[in-house]
């Protein structure tokens, strides 16, 4: 009940502050023209408003949380996640539930191995020019590859343990999503669209 209040108080937060800044630097602006502020209803500012919405929500945050998005809803789909909240309270798995974390793990296990061939040897494919991790190509795929891992040993443990019977299955529980995300999404394109819009101003 709390985050059902929490969230919409923080969403018109955000909103109220976007129109004070629009307004703000508007009136700031027609008051005293030699100031250095840009006002977002000048014809530069509502050229920027609708002209770099798009870029300004452009940003890696957005990607990983769609990725964190597929990945909780993958995990709660598979029954990983209910199977590892056991483990992690000490209660004893059935035998699917062993099945498919051990399935889980030597996939991870695997894929660890991949992941290490390619970043360990001294020229590695994945090092930057000068055989360091950062910056290069793994740090920048940091999130998406633990995503992947994840998503495919969610995978592993519903077809090993039953939760998952064909391909059907498999692309419902990588569609599924979780609700725990989406009001971060709402969060994040009004957030992202009031710094930018600070910095418009004051730029």
């Amino acid at each position: 009940m709390k985050n059902n209040r929490l969230l919409p108080a923080l969403l018109l937060t955000l909103v109220l502050l976007q129109v004070a800044v629009i307004l703000g630097s508007w009136l700031w602006t027609a008051a005293v023209p030699e100031t250095s502020l840009h006002s977002l209803l000048g014809n530069g500012g509502i050229r920027w408003l609708f002209g770099t919405f798009v870029d300004n929500l452009s940003h890696p945050i957005l990607v990983w949380m769609i990725l964190a998005d597929i990945t909780l809803g993958c995990c709660c789909a598979s029954g990983l996640w209910p199977a590892l909240k056991a483990v992690a309270t000490k209660t004893s798995p059935d035998p699917q539930q062993k099945s498919g974390l051990q399935a889980a793990s030597g996939l991870i296990a695997v894929e660890l191995a991949v992941i290490l061939l390619l970043i360990l040897p001294t020229r590695a494919i994945l090092l930057n020019a000068t055989g360091h991790l950062f910056p290069s190509s793994f740090s920048a795929a940091v999130v998406p590859i633990a995503a992947f891992m994840t998503i495919t040993a969610a995978i592993a443990y519903g077809l090993f343990s039953g939760q998952l019977h064909n391909y059907r299955d498999v692309f419902q529980s990588v569609c599924q999503g979780t609700r725990l995300l989406r009001p971060a999404l709402v969060v994040y394109v009004l957030g992202m669209e009031l710094i930018c819009s600070v910095a418009y101003v004051i730029g």
